[in-house]
């Protein structure tokens, strides 16, 4: 069962179905919220048999993940961020997961590693199949500090806040041998929205641009990307 919220699960695995690519499987999600919906490890977790690290400091959400994933044993669960920093952070903790994230005016501290400090203290290989972002509005932060560490996932999936984020990642990706192979979300032609899917092609045929900007983006290496080049 898919679990994506804009379907990045089944779109990963049709294309690496499509063009026999064979993924490490192990997926790390930073920002894994609630279980019950827009998870884009349970996929593979429970489908594929993948590894996870699921990385989430709301206790709540953190609590679902545990009860839900109780008896897999190839599942880590933590209730810290991943981010630039090693220490504490600042955390601005909502009802509305969707608005919670790292800031400056958070009104709680929560511990937090960066990706390599993580993996070096639980001797885990820098071997990474899926790598996913989405921490309302942290995440090209995130990502560079993984990229300057020199850990490549085969396959990242990505949140951005804006235009300006999504430029600065798509720089940042594609500086580091990445292709992208789907953007989803308000702005691409994988959301399962019909209204605006209508109003997408109206647009189109329009000769018009649609002011919508994509949500998430997926990318994969190059060389995986072009392995039969």
């Amino acid at each position: 069962m898919f679990n994506s919220q804009f379907e990045e699960d089944k779109l990963i695995q049709k294309f690496i179905t499509e063009n026999n690519i064979q993924v490490i499987p192990n997926i790390f999600e930073i920002g894994a919220a609630d279980v019950s919906k827009n998870s884009n490890s349970r996929y593979f977790i429970e489908s594929k048999d993948f590894t996870g690290y699921l990385f989430e400091p709301n206790t709540d959400f953190n609590q679902k993940l545990k009860d839900h994933y109780l008896a897999n044993k190839k599942v880590t669960i933590e209730p810290i961020v991943i981010s630039d920093v090693d220490g504490e952070v600042s955390f601005d903790l909502q009802e509305d997961y969707t608005l919670s994230g790292i800031k400056d005016t958070g009104n709680t501290k929560v511990q937090s590693k960066r990706l390599k400090t993580y993996l070096d203290v639980n001797n885990l290989s820098s071997d990474i199949g899926i790598l996913s972002i989405d921490t309302e509005g942290y995440d090209s932060i995130i990502l560079k500090s993984i990229l300057e560490d020199k850990i490549f996932a085969q396959i990242v999936i990505i949140e951005s806040s804006s235009n300006q984020e999504t430029k600065a990642q798509e720089d940042l990706l594609i500086k580091n041998d990445y292709n992208k192979i789907f953007s989803t979300g308000r702005g691409s032609w994988a959301t399962k929205n019909i209204f605006l899917k209508v109003l997408r092609k109206t647009f189109k045929i329009l000769g018009l641009t649609l002011p919508l900007r994509a949500v998430n983006t997926i990318w994969i290496q190059n060389k995986l990307a072009n392995k039969d080049s």
